[in-house]
């Protein structure tokens, strides 16, 4: 048996801790923050929103919101990492812990020998708590 991470994020921080051996405390290991996410969509964009034409030339509002954007690029630095750990070998087991669009997100950009770590999901944003409500949640 391995290590076993727990990925605790948000739409702007995710926090790793690893757990060496069953029973012991989490660990601290390693946070990213991704400030863009809590943007609002005008301060993500220079322009007003993009417009396309449609077949009956009618203009049509463009699909994604910039802040959209930002979210999906932050779930795929949260995978990334979360590969990079499994690659280094800190990774056999892993829990996530975070809202469920998130996680979505985040499952989408995961790798599938990634996915097969996965031993437990919990959709619940509790990122915003600190480390001693965290470990009474």
């Amino acid at each position: 048996m391995g290590h076993v991470v727990m990925c605790i994020a948000d739409t702007t921080r995710a926090r790793f801790y690893i757990q060496d051996v069953r029973g012991a405390p989490f660990a601290l290991v390693a946070e990213l923050t991704h400030p863009e996410s809590a943007m609002r969509n005008m301060d993500l964009v220079t322009d007003r929103p993009g417009t396309t034409r449609s077949q009956y030339n009618r203009a049509i509002a463009a699909k994604n919101e910039p802040r959209e954007v930002e979210h999906a690029k932050f779930a795929h630095e949260i995978a990334v990492h979360l590969g990079r750990m499994r690659g280094r070998g800190q990774l056999s087991e892993l829990v996530l812990v975070m809202a469920p669009r998130l996680l979505g997100a985040v499952k989408q950009e995961m790798s599938s020998p990634l996915l097969k770590c996965l031993a437990a999901v919990i959709d619940n944003d509790v990122a915003h708590l600190d480390d001693t409500s965290l470990a009474a949640f």
